[in-house]
């Protein structure tokens, strides 16, 4: 009942505020009368954030990590969860290097629980390194970016392509362009071969490697890139997607590279006495 009075309340709550309210005082009354647990204690905690009552959500993800605690041996699902759901708490709260000491207190968790549950470590390695990049300590995300593509390696061949794709990401977003390419080149390959040319995953990698080709002044490179990406975006997303749109302005801004590049060669080649001496 609890579940669905959340799905009400977040059905209204764009549009509806006093209908969202209602279903939202539903809830909490249900919850109430609910065993306490991690798992409850972290959705209060959630709905305490989102009113902007920060004290009382870190008291109450801080008590879902305690109380996990007592049944984890040393980590499973309901601790993992707990915990970065407090990581992340600190994260969206400006409070860096509080997230950083949950998020690495459970690295060295996880690390004892690896070959059962590598998910978790993988998982760790990538909020660090997204955490990393977010407060500028380049070399450090670096580090956690490369782990996690190792990581993901051993898993779904999803997570693997999203890995390579933020490799690239963040290589791109520290102007490191000749260093982007080859993981872009791989999650493409990997999306493609998994999900087919139609798919937005794949589309998604082609266009980074475009941008990744424009970027290096290969333009050449970058031209059939981005035509399969407007022509599938086209085919699959409709005339108004935001993704489609900023492809063409891409598509165009090359178009006009190579027209102001021809130009002066047209004009001296149209010149008759261009090549008379004097």
């Amino acid at each position: 009942m609890s579940q669905a009075y959340r799905v009400l309340e977040s059905f209204y709550g764009g549009w509806n505020k006093p209908e969202a309210a209602k279903w939202r005082d539903k809830r909490l009354a249900v919850e109430k009368q609910m065993p306490r647990s991690d798992e409850t204690l972290m959705l209060r905690a959630g709905d305490h954030e989102q009113l902007g009552e920060l004290k009382k959500a870190e008291r109450l993800y801080r008590r879902s990590v305690e109380m996990a605690r007592e049944g984890a041996d040393p980590v499973d699902s309901q601790l993992f969860g707990a915990m970065s759901g407090l990581a992340s708490f600190y994260e969206r709260t400006g409070r860096s290097s509080e997230a950083e000491g949950v998020f690495l207190e459970l690295l060295s968790l996880c690390e004892s629980v690896s070959e059962s549950h590598p998910e978790y470590l993988h998982n760790v390695h990538r909020s660090l390194a997204h955490l990393y990049d977010k407060t500028g300590r380049v070399e450090l995300a670096l580090v956690y970016f490369e782990n996690a593509v190792e990581l993901g390696a051993r898993q779904d061949r999803d997570v693997l392509g999203y890995d390579l794709i933020a490799l690239g990401d963040f290589y791109m977003k520290t102007t490191r362009y000749r260093q982007a390419l080859e993981p872009y080149q791989q999650a493409l390959a990997l999306l493609e071969a998994v999900h087919g040319t139609e798919s937005l995953l794949t589309t998604n990698a082609t266009f980074r490697l475009a941008k990744c080709y424009v970027a290096l002044g290969r333009d050449v490179e970058a031209e059939p890139m981005l035509v399969r990406t407007i022509e599938t975006l086209q085919r699959t997303r409709g005339p108004l997607d935001p993704f489609l749109r900023s492809s063409q302005k891409m598509y165009s801004d090359l178009l006009r590279r190579r027209s102001e590049s021809e130009e002066p060669e047209a004009k001296g080649a149209g010149s008759p006495d261009s090549a008379i001496e004097p």
